[in-house]
């Protein structure tokens, strides 16, 4: 089934591929922790391969927004442009809106 996607890079078990789960819930919110094992199972059993999925998103909190309009504003626009566009690991230089803004996993 993978052949019908011949640019899908699904890692190679310790280097992320380029397969990411974005959401904008902070990341104990969300599907993440739900999907995850999920999808490295069936990697793993389906295509015989180890799979590190990336996590785009918010950091865990107690709130799924941060309480300040401008504040989330850029927030969500960090997250949908690092979803869409991604960076360059070598030179990347950007700053978090936030730091409530997640980590990439």
């Amino acid at each position: 089934m993978m052949e019908m996607y011949p640019n899908v890079d699904i890692g190679d078990g310790v280097h992320p591929g380029n397969v990411i789960w974005c959401q904008e819930e902070p990341k104990n919110m969300g599907a993440w922790s739900y999907v995850r094992p999920r999808f490295v199972t069936t990697a793993r059993e389906g295509l015989e391969k180890d799979m590190v999925m990336r996590y785009i998103g918010r950091r865990a909190a107690a709130s799924p927004a941060t309480g300040y309009p401008k504040l989330h504003a850029a927030e969500q626009d960090a997250i949908v442009q690092e979803a869409l566009i991604g960076h360059d690991d070598r030179e990347w230089t950007v700053q978090r809106p936030s730091s409530l803004l997640g980590h990439q996993t």
